[in-house]
């Protein structure tokens, strides 16, 4: 299987979605919103929720978070 952004790699590797870059398995989280990985350096971190949801948040859907207010 190759290597993206949606699943991890037999290796515990995957591309983290915002910056493309490859990662392994402890530096990454999935975004609670769209299941993509994201590296803990491009996500953002929410421990309050949104709409229940927590964890390491992906730019794009940061930025429809900050849109809706």
């Amino acid at each position: 299987m190759g290597l993206n952004s949606n699943h991890i790699n037999e290796d515990g590797y995957a591309l983290c979605v915002s910056c493309r870059r490859k990662h392994f398995i402890r530096d990454m989280d999935q975004c609670p919103i769209c299941n993509k990985w994201v590296c803990h350096e491009c996500g953002t971190y929410l421990k309050q929720g949104y709409h229940g949801a927590y964890g390491y948040f992906c730019k794009r859907c940061m930025i429809k978070i900050r849109r809706e207010g």
